[in-house]
């Protein structure tokens, strides 16, 4: 399986004590059901992450485990969550509990392809 349609990806900041701006401003800050993935890499052990679909809590003040140098991030080492969503929109937000670290980070969604949706639907 791939990685997925990218949604955000960039490098982020964690300020101290208060949570960052909304990650996601973009064409994708509303997506339909499928899996979203969140890859990152911390320049801190301090980071913690929000992530939210449709107003739906997939990660609440949880700590960026992956810790390295910026511009080293991948996808097959940093994986954060993986998590099935029926869509909405998505916020996502970074805090630190001391300094302001930056973030690597890449968030993706790999949509239901339409066959399949149909053949859920229909208990096939």
């Amino acid at each position: 399986m791939g990685q997925g349609l990218p949604i955000a990806m960039k490098v982020g900041f964690a300020t101290s004590t208060t949570e960052s701006g909304n990650q996601v401003k973009s064409t994708y800050d509303y997506i339909g059901p499928g899996v979203l993935k969140l890859y990152a890499l911390a320049s801190d052990a301090n980071v913690r992450c929000n992530l939210f679909v449709n107003g739906t809590q997939i990660l609440r003040n949880e700590p960026v485990v992956f810790v390295g140098t910026s511009g080293q991030m991948k996808t097959a080492d940093n994986l954060i969550t993986a998590v099935p969503t029926m869509g909405g929109r998505v916020e996502m937000t970074f805090t630190a509990t001391t300094g302001t670290p930056t973030v690597d980070f890449l968030l993706t969604q790999e949509g239901v392809p339409f066959g399949k949706a149909i053949s859920r639907l229909f208990g096939r």
